[in-house]
C-alpha cells in the first residue's frame, strides 16, 4: 500500500480496518454546528456505510492521517477527480480531539505537493460553509481563495438560532420553506498559485535563519 510521507505524519489509502478506530477512539464535537462530523457516534453499520460511500467510484480517493505512532488522526481525500480537466475537490476531516493542533494545515500541504507534483493536476477546489472560521483561515494560509458563494442544504435541521450559543451565527445561514441552508464558500487553487506560495515560504524561512 502506498504511504505519502511527511515530516509530522503519513498518509495510505482509507481501508476498512480504519473504521473500528474511528469508532473506538475518536472524540465528539459539542457543537451543533459540526453533528455531521461526530463518526464516532454512528453506528457500525452507518460506518460500514459510509466507508462504501468513500470508496465506491474510480473518481475518489481517500487517505488516513497517522502520526508516526500510528495513530489515527483523521482522514483526507479528493472527491470528482478529472483527469481529462486535472482537477479534484479537496476534503479533511479531523478526530475531534486533534483540532487546533496545526494538523489541518500541515496535512493538506501534503496532499498539495502530491496532487501537484505526482499526480500532476492543475487546479483543486474544496466548498467550506461561510461560519466555519477556522477552516477558511487554514485554506487561506496553504493559498485558496473564494471564487463563488452559494448555499446548500444544512444536514442539521434542528439547530436552534434563538439559543445564545449559536444566535450570532444566524447571519451564516438562510431560511427558505421551513428549511435552513447553509452559505458556502467555494475556493479554488492553482498549481501555478500553489507553487508561488511554496516559494515564498522557502524564501521567508531563508530570509529568517540568516541565509539571506
Amino acid at each position: 500500500m502506498e504511504r505519502i510521507l511527511g515530516p509530522r505524519f503519513y498518509f495510505e489509502d482509507l481501508k476498512k480496518s480504519d473504521v473500528r478506530e474511528i469508532k473506538n477512539q475518536w472524540g465528539v464535537h459539542d457543537s451543533e454546528l459540526f453533528i455531521d462530523y461526530n463518526l464516532s457516534l454512528l453506528s457500525e453499520y452507518e460506518l460500514s456505510i459510509w466507508y462504501m460511500m468513500k470508496k465506491r467510484n474510480y473518481r475518489k480517493r481517500y487517505f488516513t492521517i497517522r502520526n508516526f505512532d500510528d495513530q489515527l488522526l483523521g482522514y483526507i481525500g479528493l472527491k470528482n477527480i478529472s483527469m481529462g480537466k486535472k482537477t479534484a475537490e479537496l476534503g479533511i476531516v479531523l478526530d475531534p480531539n486533534c483540532v487546533n493542533q496545526k494538523i489541518g494545515t500541515d496535512a493538506i500541504d501534503l496532499l498539495l505537493s502530491y496532487y501537484f507534483n505526482e499526480m500532476e493536476m492543475d487546479k483543486i477546489y474544496l466548498d467550506v460553509n461561510e461560519f466555519n472560521h477556522r477552516a477558511i483561515r487554514c485554506y487561506e494560509k496553504v493559498g485558496f481563495e473564494i471564487e463563488l458563494a452559494h448555499s446548500i442544504l444544512f444536514e442539521n435541521q434542528n439547530i436552534n438560532f434563538n439559543d445564545p450559543k449559536y444566535h450570532h451565527y444566524r447571519q451564516y445561514f438562510e431560511i427558505e420553506n421551513g428549511k435552513i441552508y447553509s452559505k458556502i464558500w467555494t475556493m479554488g487553487l492553482s498549481r501555478q498559485d500553489f507553487h508561488r506560495e511554496v516559494d515564498y515560504e522557502i524564501q521567508n524561512r531563508k530570509k529568517q535563519s540568516g541565509y539571506w
